[in-house]
C-alpha cells in the first residue's frame, strides 16, 4: 500500500473517531440520506454521452448514519469515513477504503475517489445523485438507487 493510500485510510478513520457525536448542519434533505443502502447505478460522463454502469458482479454502495459516519463497499473493498451536509445541498465526504486488488475491471479506486470529491447531492424518489466538480472537466454525476 502506498504512503498516499495509507494517509487517506488513516485520515478517514481519524475522522470517524473525532466525529462521534458530531451533528449534521442540515437536518432536512440530509435525513433522507440516512439509514438506507444506496447502490451505484451509473457514472455520468463529462461529455454527456451514455452513462457508464459498473459490471453486474461488482457492488458499490454507501450507507449514511445519523452520527455523521458513512460506510460502504467498493467492489471487494470496504469503505468507512465521515460526512457533513448543509442546507444548500453541499456535501463533504471523507472516505477511506481497504485496498484489496479486486481485478482489472474493478471501479474500486475510481468509485472511492469520485465519492470523496463529491461536493453536493440531490435526492429524488428512490435515487441519490452525487455531484463532483473536476476543475479541468465538466461536472460529473454518480447516480445511486435506494434499496
Amino acid at each position: 500500500m502506498s504512503a498516499k493510500k495509507h494517509f487517506k485510510v488513516a485520515l478517514a478513520l481519524a475522522g470517524c473517531v473525532l466525529c462521534v457525536g458530531c451533528s449534521l448542519v442540515d437536518r432536512g434533505e440530509s435525513t433522507r440520506l440516512i439509514g438506507d443502502d444506496w447502490f451505484l447505478l451509473s457514472e455520468s460522463r463529462p461529455d454527456g454521452s451514455e452513462p457508464m454502469t459498473p459490471p453486474n458482479e461488482q457492488v458499490y454502495s454507501l450507507r449514511f448514519a445519523n452520527d455523521g459516519s458513512v460506510h460502504g463497499s467498493a467492489d471487494c473493498n470496504t469503505c468507512n469515513g465521515t460526512y457533513t451536509t448543509h442546507q444548500t445541498g453541499e456535501l463533504t465526504i471523507g472516505l477511506g477504503c481497504t485496498e484489496i486488488a479486486c481485478g482489472q475491471t474493478s471501479w474500486s479506486d475510481r468509485f472511492s475517489d469520485l465519492v470523496a470529491r463529491a461536493d453536493s447531492f440531490e435526492i429524488t424518489a428512490a435515487q441519490l445523485f452525487l455531484f463532483t466538480q473536476n476543475r479541468a472537466e465538466e461536472e460529473r454525476l454518480l447516480t445511486f438507487e435506494r434499496k
